[in-house]
């Protein structure tokens, strides 16, 4: 027969003592603490139901669906743009009027 089974019984009840004594004064240390505290002071509030706006800013990109390549035919100096940047635009619209003083 194996003489260690005294050794791993007095080692395992040592422990067993230890923690239950270890419980006991930390609950006891909570017991003490506990009555030392003054009382906080606190606000009170009444939850209220509201409806947030719904507005949400979301930073992006925008691209057109549809561009085109514009070229003129002779060179010169812009006087008027009628169109605004981004403005929609047909087919034979005056996109910009040139001086062509030269020609």
């Amino acid at each position: 027969m194996s003489t260690a089974w005294p050794h791993y019984f007095v080692a395992s009840v040592s422990t067993l003592l230890l923690m239950l004594t270890s419980c006991e004064s930390e609950q006891n240390a909570h017991r003490q603490t506990a009555g030392e505290l003054e009382p906080l002071e606190v606000e009170v509030l009444t939850a209220e139901e509201i409806i947030p706006p719904r507005q949400v800013e979301i930073m992006a990109s925008v691209e057109a669906a549809q561009s085109a390549s514009i070229a003129a035919k002779i060179s010169g100096n812009i006087t008027e743009l009628p169109v605004n940047l981004g403005s929609k635009v047909s087919s034979g619209d005056i996109l910009v009027i040139i001086s062509a003083d030269e020609i």
